[in-house]
């Protein structure tokens, strides 16, 4: 089974996130899953962004997102999160997408993706 987690920070970050889906990801890879990663990069993480592979899962820091709080960079974000998100989940067809990431633009993005 191809299982995709969805997290809006730049991966693997230092934080409960990274540690609970680090354990999943540990845990059904073992059992044959395939697991992937996409998570969101800022200007401050630029450095992060692209694609590598790290222990068994591989990892897609693909969506930009401004860490701003203005309403037109909300939509912004939303709108870039969302177009990722599809083109994403139309190459990699994982067969569960699990979102978890605070509540905020690259959240809705995934979701309504």
């Amino acid at each position: 089974m191809k299982i995709l987690f969805v997290l809006g920070f730049a991966n693997p970050f230092a934080g409960a996130g990274w540690t609970r889906i680090g354990f999943f990801a540990d845990k059904w890879s073992r059992k044959g899953h395939t697991i992937e990663v996409l998570g969101a990069f800022s200007y401050k993480a630029f450095s992060k962004r692209g694609v590598k592979r790290l222990n068994n899962m591989n990892i897609f820091n693909l969506t930009f997102n401004m860490g701003l709080t203005q309403p037109l960079v909300f939509i912004l974000n939303t709108l870039i999160s969302f177009a990722v998100s599809i083109l994403v989940l139309l190459s990699r067809r994982p067969n569960v997408a699990i979102v978890s990431v605070p509540s905020g633009d690259v959240g809705i993005g995934s979701i309504l993706a």
